[in-house]
């Protein structure tokens, strides 16, 4: 509560007064946030205090009765406690000892002497970091047997470096989801940068030379939340060293120390620091000349811009500084019930305000020392998300001091990929990393924050796969190569690659995750080339064929110019190909030669007032008159072509030449003949009747002209005729009889 405004009674309040006041009791609910992993702190004398919607209040349930200086403490992203505790001993969220959690190589006396550190992308996995002297980390896994956090003896205490001071930070990469923790060597210049990733802890850290200071190994080392810089408290007054503090420049990238500025201050003995959430501000305590709180400020960072933004607030602090879920920085006031605040530290000079007994601890008392968390939890854009099997991702970000917020979710397949309020979820549709930016606006000011952020899915992605060999040994991956996935070849392999002899054959692997198994099969091929395109050919005019030259895993250089396994000919020359493979390279041509197009013929027939052209078998026939069969009746001179295509596929072009003089006589030929043929299409018999008297000569003819059955036959009544023997198609009936003469055309189709 601000000071000097008292709180409105509801029951003295008028009916608009109350309205107002329960609307903005509503705006405000609306303003919710996730609590996140800074939301418990447990340090001094079994003390601690907790977050809940940005404000903090004092807990006593801690089951560490006592730690000097240095905790450590982290809860999940809804501000669920996980794990606290100091640097010998192990704490779960139900205040007991993690099991084996105890025996941690650390010692209670040291400055920023425990941290823990998620596995970016296992949440049942977190590293606890011990020091005294030696870096030490331990890994909790949340097992089925321990679903609290145990630790297996051989992944305890493990050493990272020795001779090293009493400072620990930690800060995000660029990346948003790898963690840097950073020391600095005891008398030495080397500062030390250990990347944390979905693997565990990089055994090989980044090494970075900046200044340093002989025996100095108290003092708080920080990130600022956005990674830019370190600070370094060095814990020596002007009458050991001329140094009292250090400013680094860093790259959250590469994890190494850019350049370095020296703070020297004849009443300065810094052992605490911290920077403001903005990352421009940064303070130092001094535990000397009765105390107070150093500002430099980081708009120009040089020796001289920074010497120049000093301001020296008047203060008892003179140990730890930690940075808050609210923005504000606390401190300790030792060994007394109540912790102090720099209640606006993005402000600058005397536009700061220090609150001396901003928070009661309920008659606890401090001691010397915070927990330390990862510093970009407290940069304005960070976010936290949640990500489960087959569910959206759940993300969060604190809203405290926010205007607003703009999602980016980094999802190009799907059509709505932002969003402007927090908590939110959104659902991915491949499975994998996506990178997720937070913009939150304050004072018109924007910052951001880029995470990788792991969608999963209950199905992997199994099925065939091939692979080639040139008839060697060679290594086998599975496809289905995911993080925290177990193994287990048909071979009795378990790991996610395995040597296989130099043959053909198939392996199968079985691949468990987080979300479900599924069974790969890789099919192992010869890759040899054994290609040959064959003996020249000849084609048809107008006709085309694929040649293929189809080999495993290979590229190809057709003469062509073609880069394809198969091309098409159409025309006649010399074609050849160069195909490499993973094995070799060989050569092959081969000749087309194109047949010119085939001279076919029309035969035609004079019918009653028309004329029967008809041409070869074939199919695919195209007439000038545009018909598309293989005869077609005319009733006027001119020239003729049809064009079809042979049996061979080749093509055939005939032409005829029809006059007036093949039309004489036509019209009155036979015009007192009346002929009736059926069934037309017939497939047994025909039959044949007719309004002349006498014998006939009848003669039944393909479309080609070749004769197939001839009869005499009396008009007089009606004949029958077998047709079959014949073969499905068009014939040419004729019957004549002294100057009469009819032709008609029969269909033969059977069934």
């Amino acid at each position: 509560m601000i000071k000097g405004l008292k709180s409105p009674s509801l029951g003295t309040m008028n009916p608009r007064n109350l309205t107002l006041f329960l609307i903005a009791i509503l705006i405000n609910s609306l303003n919710v946030f996730g609590q996140g992993p800074t939301s418990h702190w447990y340090f001094g004398y079994g003390t601690g205090i907790r977050f809940q919607n940005g404000l903090p209040s004092h807990i006593n349930n801690s089951a560490m009765s006592y730690s000097d200086e240095g905790t450590a403490a982290i809860s999940d992203e809804n501000g669920n406690l996980l794990f606290y505790g100091n640097p010998s001993v192990c704490y779960n969220s139900a205040h007991l000892n993690v099991q084996n959690g105890t025996g941690l190589i650390g010692n209670l006396s040291s400055t920023q002497g425990a941290l823990i550190v998620p596995n970016p992308l296992d949440s049942s996995v977190y590293y606890y970091f011990s020091n005294w002297g030696t870096h030490r980390y331990s890994v909790i896994r949340r097992t089925s047997a321990h679903p609290l956090g145990e630790i297996f003896n051989a992944e305890k205490n493990i050493e990272m470096a020795t001779i090293t001071s009493e400072r620990t930070t930690a800060v995000h990469h660029s990346n948003g989801k790898d963690i840097w923790v950073i020391s600095r060597i005891y008398g030495d210049d080397t500062i030390l940068a250990w990347l944390v990733d979905e693997n565990g802890v990089n055994p090989n850290p980044v090494a970075s030379h900046a200044p340093h200071m002989q025996f100095s190994y108290q003092g708080q080392l920080k990130s600022s939340p956005d990674g830019r810089y370190l600070s370094e408290s060095i814990f020596l007054g002007s009458s050991q060293s001329p140094i009292q503090a250090y400013l680094h420049e860093f790259d959250v990238s590469t994890g190494a120390v850019t350049s370095t500025i020296a703070i020297s201050e004849d009443s300065l003995r810094a052992y605490g620091t911290e920077f403001s959430a903005d990352s421009r501000q940064v303070y130092f305590s001094n535990f000397q000349n009765g105390g107070g709180i150093y500002q430099y400020s980081l708009d120009t960072f040089d020796s001289t811009s920074v010497a120049a933004s000093r301001y020296k607030h008047q203060s008892p602090l003179n140990y730890a500084l930690q940075i808050g879920l609210d923005q504000k920085i606390y401190s300790v006031n030792v060994s007394q019930s109540h912790l102090s605040t720099i209640e606006n530290p993005s402000d600058t000079g005397s536009n700061v305000i220090l609150n001396h007994n901003s928070l009661f601890l309920q008659g606890n008392i401090s001691t010397v020392g915070l927990p330390g968390f990862i510093q970009s939890y407290f940069h304005p854009a960070y976010f936290d998300y949640t990500s489960k099997c087959n569910v959206p991702v759940h993300f969060s970000a604190n809203t405290t001091g926010i205007d607003s917020l703009r999602w980016d979710f980094g999802d190009s397949l799907n059509a709505i990929n932002s969003s402007t309020v927090s908590p939110v979820q959104h659902t991915y549709l491949t499975q994998g990393y996506h990178t997720v930016t937070l913009h939150t606006y304050i004072g018109g000011v924007e910052y951001t924050f880029k995470r990788q952020v792991y969608a999963r899915f209950g199905s992997l992605d199994g099925g065939h796969d091939t692979v080639y060999t040139c008839g060697d040994s060679m290594l086998l991956s599975s496809v289905s190569q995911i993080p925290f996935a177990s193994y287990l070849w048909e071979t009795g392999d378990t790991t996610a690659f395995i040597v296989v002899p130099p043959n053909k054959g198939e392996y199968k692997v079985s691949v468990t995750g987080q979300c479900g198994t599924v069974v790969d099969t890789i099919r192992v091929v010869e890759a040899h080339i054994n290609v040959e395109l064959g003996k020249d050919t000849t084609i048809c005019y107008g006709a085309s064929f694929v040649k293929s030259a189809a080999a495993p895993n290979a590229s190809y250089a057709w003469s062509t110019g073609d880069s394809v396994a198969s091309i098409t000919i159409d025309t006649s020359g010399v074609y050849s190909v160069t195909i490499s493979g993973q094995c070799d390279t060989v050569q092959d041509q081969f000749n087309v030669t194109l047949n010119p197009i085939i001279a076919g013929n029309i035969i035609a027939q004079p019918q009653t007032g028309s004329i029967l052209l008809t041409t070869g078998i074939g199919f695919d026939y195209l007439w000038s008159v545009g018909d598309t069969t293989q005869a077609i009746l005319i009733t006027s001179p001119g020239t003729y072509a049809v064009t079809y295509s042979d049996s061979n596929g080749c093509y055939v072009e005939a032409s005829i030449i029809i006059t007036e003089d093949d039309f004489v006589g036509i019209a009155d030929v036979g015009n007192d003949l009346e002929l009736n043929v059926y069934p037309n299409p017939a497939s047994k018999e025909i039959f044949i009747e007719s309004n002349a008297n006498g014998a006939f000569d009848v003669k039944l003819s393909d479309v080609a002209g070749n004769l197939i059955k001839q009869w005499k036959l009396d008009l007089s009544s009606t004949n029958q005729l077998g047709i079959d023997n014949l073969s499905n198609g068009l014939y040419i009936l004729t019957l004549e009889s002294n100057n009469l003469r009819s032709v008609d055309r029969i269909i033969v189709q059977h069934d």
